[in-house]
């Protein structure tokens, strides 16, 4: 399905998310689909299908595949900046035998890039923690959290929890 959706996006731009939503909304046989507001995804998916050349499925996996790698730097430069290096490796340890992450990561679904943008909002409360005076993590938190809630609804539970983190 979101293979099909970034195709559309990819061949008409922004009139093929247009188009999209008009048929999700006309057709109730298509509700049992993702809805194809999820714009984050899909125009990161099509911007992957344009540089890799290719259209398949195979694409979303990659994106997937690369955000999950992205979520092992994110938690080893955590570990290793706020913790100590046992911790950065118990947990890099834990999170690469993961299940639910190794097969997230061979699938093109928008979970992966949820989690890896996930990680790296954590990674900005911490540095904001640590110190506040410095506006780029609070600039950068902003971006990836607006980008996050593109991505897929859920991803306002994260955006609001970072930002309660750092209200408390």
């Amino acid at each position: 399905v979101y293979t099909f959706q970034a195709n559309k996006v990819l061949d008409e731009g922004h009139q093929g998310i247009k188009t999209l939503v008009d048929s999700y909304n006309n057709n109730q046989k298509l509700w049992i689909y993702p809805p194809p507001t999820r714009v984050g995804y899909l125009w990161m998916l099509a911007f992957l299908m344009k540089i890799e050349g290719y259209t398949g499925a195979e694409t979303g996996a990659h994106l997937s595949c690369f955000f999950n790698i992205l979520s092992l730097l994110i938690i080893i430069v955590m570990g290793l900046r706020f913790f100590n290096k046992w911790i950065a490796l118990y947990a890099l340890t834990f999170i690469s035998v993961s299940p639910l992450a190794l097969a997230l990561g061979r699938r093109a679904w928008q979970d992966a890039v949820i989690g890896g943008l996930g990680f790296l909002m954590v990674y900005f409360c911490c540095e904001i923690t640590r110190s506040p005076r410095k506006l780029i993590w609070d600039i950068l938190l902003v971006l990836t959290g607006s980008c996050i809630i593109l991505i897929k609804e859920s991803g306002a539970v994260i955006y609001a929890m970072c930002i309660a983190w750092i209200l408390w």
